[in-house]
Order: structure tokens, then sequence, then C-alpha cells
């Protein structure tokens, strides 16, 4: 086996990982608009309805209407009426989000950050074990391109691991407050209709 296979397949893995993650970010955008845009339609016919602050997030704009409609709920505002019909109409148009293909393709992606370190090591076994196939791996030059190989295997599969670890702790705090939010407003919905 050509020990540049394993190099070339560690950047592919990579390549697939960095599609992930853009897939993943691109995934979070457009639920977190959709909780916005839930939230938006559940409270636009109440008066004190907070004000939009252009600086804030979506995700924190939909936050804001998410304690905003726990708190109408918890006091037994006068017009729960209007927020009830509204969630029921929401629920029955099914826009409630699912978080679930995005908690799946983030599962994968992980999983991909920790095969990383493995690749590298494969990578350095296989160029030690070209070493056995013939007599010309004994020579200096044989030795010396075994041991290239295995280094750059080796450190292209930890730099890999590296630079994926750290997105993947920056998605995962976003992806485990989508997640959160979306089963609290499922939660209070439920509360609010029954």
């Amino acid at each position: 086996m050509n020990t540049d296979f394993m190099n070339i397949f560690i950047v592919v893995v990579a390549c697939y990982e960095v599609f992930l993650f853009l897939k993943i970010r691109h995934e979070c955008v457009s639920q977190e608009r959709q909780l916005f845009d839930l939230y938006y339609n559940i409270t636009k016919s109440l008066n004190d309805v907070p004000d939009r602050v252009t600086g804030q997030s979506t995700f924190d704009r939909a936050s804001a209407l998410l304690a905003y409609m726990e708190r109408k709920i918890a006091i037994g505002a006068r017009d729960l009426s209007i927020l009830r019909r509204n969630i029921g109409i929401q629920m029955e148009k099914n826009t409630v989000n699912n978080t679930f293909s995005l908690e799946k393709r983030f599962s994968v992606a992980s999983t991909l950050v920790h095969i990383f370190p493995l690749l590298g090591i494969l990578g350095t076994l296989i160029a030690l074990y070209s070493l056995t196939g013939d007599e010309q791996g004994l020579t200096g030059s044989g030795i010396e391109n075994a041991f290239i190989t295995a280094i750059m295997t080796t450190i292209l599969g930890i730099l890999s691991a590296a630079i994926f670890m750290f997105w993947e702790s920056k998605v995962a705090t976003r992806i485990s407050r989508l997640v959160e939010s979306t089963e609290k407003a499922n939660q209070l919905f439920a509360k609010a209709v029954a």
C-alpha cells in the first residue's frame, strides 16, 4: 500500500468534516430563524411584545420571545387566550422545530473528529510496515522515507483533530442551546394548550 495514500485519505476525511460543519452551521442558522419566526407569529397579535433589539442575534431575540411567552403563561395574563389560540394554530401548521437531523449530523461530525488521531497512527503503522515488504525498505533512504511518512501522517492526524475539536466545541454549544430552547418551547406549548 502506498504510504502517501494515508495522507490523502486524511485530507479527504478532513474535507468531508469541513463540509459537515458548514452544513451544521447552515442548519443551525436556519433552525434559529425558524424558532424566531415561530415565536414571532405566536406573539405578534399581543400588545406588549418586547421590541426587537437590532444588535441581538436571531437566537437571542427568539429566547427573549420565549421568556415573554413563559411569563404570560405563568401569570395567566388576560391575553392568554390569544396566546393559546396562536400556539394551537402554529402546532396545527406543524411548525414546531425538530432538531433530530441536526443532532444526528453533529454526532457524525463529532465521531470523525476523534478518528483523526487514529488515522495518524494507522498511517504510522502502514509506513513502518512498508519497511518489511522488501529488501530495499531496509536501506537508508527506505527507512528515511518510512520515518518521514510516519511523522507526517501523525502530525496531520493530530493537527486535524485539534482544529476540528475547536470547531466541535463552538458548534456543540450552539446546538445544545438550540435543542434546549426547542424542548423548552415544546413543553411550554403543550402546557399552554392543555
